[in-house]
């Protein structure tokens, strides 16, 4: 059983994301191959069932593999973004906190 996308965590995020590009490649190549066949076997006449469905269970593993690669890198968007927000909450909460020192030492020099 795969562990689901949205549970990976630290270097197993871009250790997927190699793994599902160093997949496309041979799917890609398998898709080429299940289409060459199936051309041939229309030029020859012979029955085309068993090569359309090795060309549509090809081109949907593809799919599977372009989806999951979207799917991962937009997880990776989503943390650096989630960072990116929580860096600047916490810039945010420690420049209120100056501010209101400064404004507690203003008030006591009054």
């Amino acid at each position: 059983m795969t562990t689901p996308i949205t549970e990976l965590r630290g270097a197993a995020v871009p250790a997927a994301l190699t793994a599902a590009e160093k997949r496309l490649p041979a799917a890609l190549l398998v898709v080429k191959g299940a289409q060459n066949a199936l051309d041939i076997a229309l030029l020859d006449g012979k029955d085309t069932t068993k090569y359309r469905a090795d060309l549509e269970k090809a081109l949907r593993e593809k799919r599977a593999i372009h989806t999951q690669i979207q799917d991962i890198r937009a997880l990776i968007e989503r943390r650096n973004e989630e960072k990116i927000i929580a860096a600047a909450s916490a810039i945010a909460e420690t420049a209120n906190a100056r501010r209101n020192s400064l404004l507690t030492r203003f008030e006591f020099s009054l």
